[in-house]
């Protein structure tokens, strides 16, 4: 009776330890798809993790464009939007935009931020119509290719 008793304790704690009786086959299959969800895991955790660590794309960097009023040779750069003539651009100048920087008057229409170090407005920012902005390429004044061209 003993021997009996001993041998449904072994018998039930298998059941425990492999419930369903896989093959070596069933095994490492299980063990494969582990592996690879880990790979998985691990490739969208880097990816994630490198998405948060790059710097913002081109739209949220800092830009120069250049400016243009059709109707005048020169562009009004203002402050605040819509408001007072802080200085005036000539047709196809640079300047350096804050791509967070757009903002709305009161019609609607879209004012594009430009930065300016010494401006007279008290944030450092000027605002143009954002109509006459075009040609923008990432950089700032400090960019190598707006100093090369500016040597030029």
């Amino acid at each position: 009776m003993a021997l009996n008793s001993r041998l449904v304790i072994l018998s039930w704690q298998s059941e425990i330890f492999s419930p369903r009786n896989e093959t070596f086959q069933e095994l490492h299959i299980r063990f494969i798809l582990l592996i690879y969800c880990m790979k998985t895991a691990i490739k969208l955790f880097t990816l994630f993790s490198f998405a948060l660590a790059v710097p913002p794309s081109a739209q949220s960097a800092e830009q120069m464009c250049k400016v243009r009023d059709p109707n005048d040779t020169y562009v009004n750069l203002r402050y605040p939007v819509n408001g007072e003539v802080m200085r005036s651009q000539p047709n196809g100048s640079w300047i350096w935009v804050d791509p967070n920087g757009t903002v709305y008057d009161n019609q609607g229409r879209p004012w594009t931020a430009s930065i300016k170090q010494r401006s007279r407005s008290p944030i450092n920012r000027e605002y143009v119509i954002s109509k006459f902005v075009y040609g923008c390429r990432s950089g700032s004044p400090f960019s190598d290719w707006f100093i090369q061209l500016n040597t030029q």
